[in-house]
């Protein structure tokens, strides 16, 4: 009786896979399109506009429609991506065929795709297609860390940071750099140097003529000195108003806090990095993340006067965080 079974089993599944020949080729072929930068043919694949797109970011969660708008950059180059089929498994029930499958690719590595097909008068089409990474269970422990929240903050700032200095209308960079600029360098994460600061506020502090690298001065003026920890040991950096800024609405809350340490001339930039932050809605603590600090502008090209920091602003250990000199520093 189970050999009889499991050949029943074994018969039934090879005609599934006949069955649905046709259907693995169109997917084949939707993927192809992808690499193949075939808006056309990849659209014209899902269901209609509605049907539904799911990838690896929680925020990826579109409509045909809507991935189609956020893809179209992808879709201007050569290729848009590229993922090459591994296996397809298939399932059907009462009229609705569904599939899972594993994807290689070669910036993602190994993924895995699960899609729903209906009937439509045009034949078998898409309606929803889910994608995500394929983890082993024995990376699980390394993998989970990565995707803690205040490092996935810091892999947003590096990118938006490299974006700026690749777009033409707000780069520094000249149009030749710019072509050449591959990314910033930065030092590795380390949630050491997220710290908590207390903000022993000064409200005395007199307006100043803070130096910059253009020989002019601007005007700040001491909002509080941050007292924070690292590796058991004190510290204290003074944040910065200005009163330029000060006068804009929409930087009534903006602190400016540039330092220097060990690394200073070395790995980092010369005169100093740079972080911004915001006035504590409440209270006087005040989260520090140097794993987001960057370059000033003249760190890159003539022309920009950028505050050079105060001395009183100087920690006497290395800030192996953020962003790290450029080359010609």
């Amino acid at each position: 009786m189970t050999r009889i079974f499991t050949a029943f089993l074994a018969l039934t599944s090879l005609a599934l896979t006949a069955q649905n020949e046709p259907l693995d080729s169109a997917i084949d072929s939707w993927h192809l399109a992808a690499s193949q930068a075939d808006s056309s043919t990849y659209f014209a694949f899902f269901a209609d506009t509605q049907s539904i797109f799911q990838g690896t970011d929680a925020t990826e969660y579109w409509t045909a429609a809507e991935f189609a708008q956020w893809a179209g950059p992808y879709f201007r180059g050569e290729s848009a991506w590229t993922f090459t089929p591994i296996e397809r498994r298939w399932h059907e029930h009462q009229g609705v065929k569904w599939f899972s499958e594993r994807l290689s690719s070669s910036h993602m590595g190994l993924c895995r795709g699960t899609g729903i097909m209906i009937e439509t008068e045009n034949g078998w089409k898409l309606d929803h297609y889910s994608l995500s990474f394929e983890v082993p269970n024995p990376a699980v422990n390394e993998i989970v860390p990565l995707l803690h929240p205040d490092r996935i903050a810091v892999l947003e700032f590096q990118q938006e940071l490299n974006a700026h200095y690749k777009d033409q209308e707000q780069s520094p960079l000249s149009a030749e750099d710019r072509k050449a600029f591959q990314g910033h360098e930065f030092f590795d994460y380390d949630p050491k140097f997220r710290v908590v600061a207390e903000v022993e506020l000064t409200p005395e502090a007199e307006v100043f003529d803070m130096a910059t690298s253009s020989g002019k001065t601007k005007k700040y003026r001491s909002y509080g000195i941050a007292r924070f920890e690292i590796d058991g040991q004190s510290y204290a950096l003074h944040l910065y108003e200005s009163m330029r800024l000060k006068a804009m609405p929409e930087y009534q809350d903006h602190l400016f806090l540039p330092f220097k340490d060990v690394t200073t001339g070395t790995l980092s930039y010369g005169t100093g990095r740079f972080l911004d932050l915001t006035k504590p809605s409440a209270g006087t603590s005040l989260v520090i993340d140097f794993n987001q600090c960057y370059n000033p502008y003249c760190a890159y090209s003539d022309g920009y006067s950028c505050p050079i920091t105060p001395i009183e602003n100087t920690l006497n250990t290395a800030i192996t965080a953020g962003i790290k000199g450029p080359a010609t520093h």
